[in-house]
């Protein structure tokens, strides 16, 4: 009798056992679909509040505001006037209102445009001032609004004088942003090493993948309702994901958004390489404690530079991932 009581305690033993395994699988789970559950009401509240015209010029504006556009004029194309492309370019590419961004000749740098910049006694870049101060805790600099001037010049495809590449700050001083890019680098290094030395060369294949990854995650937003444009890079090896917003919206909320869209890509693509991944910019939800160029927070490169974009690059492109004939229709 007692051997049976004994038995009876080792089954019971194994069994509660495999009870706490279950259970710990089982409460896993359920927090993922708790997860699961919160991202989808994610991109459901986003989504409804960003529906829109997604086959237009208007990619990713309000309703209201698409047909205001419509209705004050101008069904802008390749063909109509500069001014009203600008108008166009500022109405989407709207970052922060007092600043922009200027490209480095040098190099893939940028760094808030002064307006003093190169001035005699003043410009901390001249050589009689020269090592005073940096850029960023000068007092005579002065940051520099977009202007149609420099419009011109950045979708300008001659050669003339410097070539001018503009960047936007997408956060405004009150921590709003009017659109969300994700970037995928095609440029990704990978080291390859030797008995002598490690060294870096670009991984011919990343801008295949960087394609492959911006077209599975336009599709995940595109059937979540949420209306994205593609652009392919300055390189033509990346590829930037933009969303527009009708008004300016807090940049963590946009950021959750694109979080949540990113996760459910990689949840229903996982034998997919996601490295391409760089960051979504705005990089932040705050810039009042970022520290980045006195508070600005990151740039994003804007499309349309003349440059680049006679061969193709820095402009949108279809489902097809083909130049729109007519960028600005």
């Amino acid at each position: 009798m007692s051997n049976d009581y004994q038995q009876e305690r080792l089954r019971l033993g194994k069994e509660l056992r495999s009870l706490q395994a279950d259970q710990v699988v089982i409460a896993h789970r359920i927090g993922e679909i708790e997860e699961r559950l919160t991202i989808l009401n994610e991109i459901d509240m986003a989504s409804q509040e960003s529906a829109c015209h997604a086959d237009s010029c208007t990619t990713g504006l309000w309703p209201e505001e698409a047909e205001a556009i419509r209705a004050s004029d101008k069904l802008v194309t390749r063909e109509s006037p500069l001014e009203d492309k600008y108008e166009l370019f500022i109405k989407l590419f709207s970052g922060r209102p007092d600043v922009h961004a200027m490209r480095w000749r040098s190099g893939e740098a940028y760094s808030p445009d002064c307006a003093n910049l190169w001035k005699d006694a003043i410009c901390c870049k001249r050589k009689d001032v020269r090592g005073e101060v940096k850029c960023s805790e000068c007092k005579h600099r002065v940051y520099a609004p977009l202007d149609l001037a420099l419009f011109k010049a950045h979708i300008n495809t001659t050669d003339e004088g410097r070539k001018t590449v503009l960047g936007a700050y997408p956060l405004n001083a009150e921590d709003n942003c009017k659109f969300i890019v994700a970037d995928f680098d095609g440029k990704l290094k990978k080291t390859k090493t030797n008995k002598a030395r490690a060294t870096e060369e670009v991984d011919e294949d990343a801008s295949q993948r960087a394609k492959t990854i911006a077209a599975a995650f336009r599709t995940t937003c595109l059937d979540a309702g949420v209306p994205i444009s593609v652009e392919i890079s300055r390189s033509g090896k990346g590829y930037h994901v933009w969303l527009f917003f009708s008004d300016w919206v807090p940049g963590g909320k946009a950021r959750r958004l694109f979080t949540a869209l990113w996760t459910k890509t990689m949840d229903e693509s996982p034998g997919l390489d996601f490295s391409v991944y760089d960051r979504f910019i705005p990089c932040q939800d705050t810039v009042s404690n970022s520290g980045l160029d006195g508070g600005i927070g990151n740039l994003v490169a804007l499309p349309f530079q003349g440059e680049v974009g006679r061969f193709g690059f820095t402009v949108f492109l279809d489902a097809e991932f083909r130049p729109y004939h007519d960028q600005w229709e």
